[in-house]
């Protein structure tokens, strides 16, 4: 998606946990270096991920993995789909919407959200609240926000229009 409330391009989201979302915990030793802890899988959208407090600082980011700051002071590593380890289920762009729902920082496209409520919230505003889908029919909308040169915007469009009874309307 774009960095702005009206996105130009996307990635679609996944809906379900691929199951292989995992979270390290790093402990310290006495001299003070960080140590990993076994990681654990989680479920997205429980208690942020079964991961208590929220995002404060991101420490690094790479392919597959995101390096951060728990609010409780612990590091952790979090692997798994890209949008799981954002917190942001609509892999929304880090730019002036997202930062203006509370993104902390990128990944280097996509925005960090604090916890996967403040992420989803972000989406639910951009689709549902913001001017960018309001009067589309939903295969415009689709395609808008999971732009065919990045997704399957029509495998995309027939199943989200097969999920809504058949039937495609203009989104108010």
């Amino acid at each position: 998606m774009g960095a702005e409330a009206v996105p130009e391009s996307s990635q679609m989201a996944a809906a379900a946990p691929s199951g292989g979302e995992k979270v390290t915990t790093f402990g310290q030793t006495e001299d003070g270096k960080k140590i990993p802890r076994k990681g654990t899988p989680v479920s997205p959208g429980s208690a942020i991920s079964g991961v208590p407090g929220e995002i404060v600082k991101i420490i690094e980011v790479g392919p597959g993995y995101n390096v951060v700051e728990m609010s409780d002071g612990k590091i952790q590593r979090r692997e798994g789909n890209r949008n799981w380890r954002n917190n942001n289920p609509g892999n929304i762009s880090y730019g002036d919407f997202a930062k203006s729902k509370g993104a902390i920082g990128t990944d280097g496209r996509f925005a960090i959200f604090p916890t996967y409520e403040m992420g989803r919230q972000a989406k639910i505003d951009l689709i549902f609240k913001g001017s960018g889908y309001r009067n589309l029919d939903l295969k415009s909308a689709i395609y808008r926000y999971a732009p065919p040169n990045e997704n399957d915007s029509e495998r995309y469009y027939q199943t989200v229009l097969n999920a809504a009874g058949g039937v495609d309307k203009i989104l108010s």
